[in-house]
């Protein structure tokens, strides 16, 4: 039986997001949040991530201005794997969030689909080697929806 549940994990961790229609939250008909095909579609996203395979993680810089659930979102991130190249794939999606409303809602969104949602330090001034544009007034959070969040959920 653990040789079939290995197989089984192996396959989905083979499966590349492009493949899903439902990612940790994301494109279902009731989702506050649209799904990164649909993103790429509306011009949000680039066809290409500007930092690839960190981690696992593709990174994108948005296009043009987007909101999640009332917060600016800098970046979004998505980790699967296409090609073993080492342990430890988290699959899911993430966002680097600059707050622009009360924080109620993306709180309510992260426990509902058991995702984390963190303060991000903006004196690190990038998020996977992507420069961020500060202010000293300004703060950050970081949503992941990935599948570890869900045991440290």
């Amino acid at each position: 039986m653990q040789s079939l549940s290995a197989i089984v994990l192996i396959a989905l961790c083979s499966t590349a997001y492009a493949d899903e229609e439902q990612f940790r939250g994301m494109g279902t008909a009731n989702a506050a949040i649209q799904d990164f095909k649909q993103l790429t579609t509306e011009g949000y996203l680039s066809n290409k991530a500007q930092v690839q395979r960190v981690d696992y993680n593709d990174i994108y810089k948005l296009q043009k201005p987007l909101q999640i659930l009332g917060q600016d979102v800098v970046y979004l991130s998505v980790e699967y794997m296409d090609q073993y190249v080492g342990c430890c794939v988290n699959e899911g999606w993430g966002a680097l969030l600059k707050k622009s409303a009360p924080l109620d809602a993306i709180q309510s969104y992260a426990k509902q689909h058991e995702c984390s949602l963190k303060p991000f330090d903006a004196k690190q001034l990038d998020y996977y080697s992507l420069k961020i544009n500060t202010s000293a007034k300004d703060e950050y959070y970081e949503l992941s929806c990935r599948e570890r969040d869900i045991l440290y959920h």
